[in-house]
């Protein structure tokens, strides 16, 4: 369908009338193309006709309403992604047929084979001259909006945002418009809704709301990433409060998928710190192991599918338990590991069960722990391994004389 407006030239004509007199008609184009720039195809489109520098122009405009505005920000979002979808690929072969796919295939495999590389660096070009289009003014605009926008209208600008923050003149610009104040913002307004003194908090929100608020947490977390390169904007903010800001809601209940990228930026903002002033952030490693390791190691062995996948999980974990910091082992129970690692006593191999074993000891060492322990299971598997004389039977029988059986 997509495929069938772009050869039927219904892309130019839906972008001359973003300069449309009236505003329903504007909104209409906007929506439409919006729509249409799910592929990827369409999106090489929009800028083949210029389409690019009249949706900035349309961002530019203060009279843009707000809905308009997120429907150009949602198509931008989308045109700076190069990344092909699924639907591009479907709307490719319901068009050209599996002949068209095999003489695709056959050319890819050409320029391997003759080193060419076709339009790659004509793209590399044309994406960074595109980008060039978008000015203070517009980075200014986006700015004003990312601070009082929806969240998820905040997740889009902030991936628009991201692509641009490839460029010195473009952070220059953001950091003139005082991004740094609008992401501390955001990042404020995800702690309060995500503390963990109040750990109800999160569960009392709507669930829509509290997914939409995670995937803002997590893009303005991946824009501030891609801004900590840049030195200029390092200088403008205040790691100690950012640090701060990312610490807690790390200790939230915001879900893992966010967290991945709370602990990235954390990382990067102690290493960059030095240059800001602020000489007192201190290591944020064991947090980061506490608060997102430690639960997403536990996550994959309860979820995963693949036992290959369980086993790397209960390996690593088991690498960090031996270090024999207290606070790893209760961030495992915490976790609700016990189950899954006494499981592993049953299903697992010679590397699986030592590992397991080696964790469950560890977690033994605390009384607190004995009943989910013994609950889980773990005593007649212990007295199996044990009797069976293995490679790991006096591991088993030194757990076995931890536990009050």
């Amino acid at each position: 369908m997509r495929t069938s407006f772009k050869e039927a030239g219904a892309v130019k004509p839906l972008l001359q009338l973003l300069n449309h007199s009236d505003l329903a008609v504007r909104e209409a184009a906007a929506y439409a193309l919006e729509r249409l720039s799910v592929s990827s195809t369409i999106c090489q489109k929009i800028k083949a006709e210029g389409g690019l520098e009249l949706l900035v122009n349309s961002v530019k405009d203060p009279d843009t309403p707000v809905g308009q505005l997120e429907e150009i920000v949602y198509t931008l979002s989308r045109i700076f992604d190069r990344g092909a979808s699924m639907v591009d690929m479907l709307d490719s072969y319901a068009h050209n047929g599996s002949k068209d796919v095999t003489n695709s295939q056959r050319s890819i495999q050409g320029d391997i084979d003759t080193g060419h590389n076709g339009d790659s660096h004509t793209s590399v070009n044309q994406d960074v001259a595109s980008k060039m289009i978008v000015d203070f003014d517009a980075i200014s605009r986006l700015t004003k909006v990312l601070k009082e926008g929806s969240l998820s209208l905040q997740v889009k600008i902030c991936s628009v945002l991201e692509h641009l923050a490839t460029s010195e003149q473009h952070v220059t610009a953001m950091t003139a418009a005082c991004i740094g104040s609008v992401i501390e913002a955001i990042l404020e307004i995800g702690v309060i809704h995500g503390t963990r003194s109040d750990p109800e908090n999160l569960d009392d929100l709507p669930s829509v709301f509290t997914e939409e608020l995670s995937q803002a947490v997590s893009a303005t977390a991946r824009l501030l990433t891609k801004l900590l390169d840049f030195d200029l904007f390092v200088r403008s903010i205040n790691s100690e409060k950012f640090t701060s800001l990312l610490r807690r809601m790390l200790k939230s209940s915001f879900p893992l998928q966010s967290k991945d990228w709370l602990a990235a930026c954390l990382v990067k903002l102690e290493s960059r710190a030095g240059l800001s002033g602020d000489h007192g952030v201190s290591s944020i490693d064991m947090e980061i192991t506490i608060y997102e390791t430690i639960p997403r190691l536990v996550d994959q062995m309860m979820t995963s599918f693949s036992f290959e996948s369980k086993r790397s999980a209960i390996i690593e974990l088991n690498k960090i338990i031996s270090g024999g910091v207290m606070e790893y082992t209760r961030a495992v129970a915490a976790s609700g590991g016990i189950f899954p690692l006494v499981k592993m006593l049953e299903e697992g191999d010679e590397d699986a069960l030592e590992a397991s074993l080696g964790i469950l000891y560890n977690l033994s060492k605390d009384p607190e722990n004995h009943p989910a322990i013994i609950a889980g299971g773990a005593v007649p598997l212990l007295k199996r391994i044990a009797l069976a004389e293995g490679p790991h039977w006096t591991s088993a029988l030194q757990l076995l004389r931890t536990l009050p059986v």
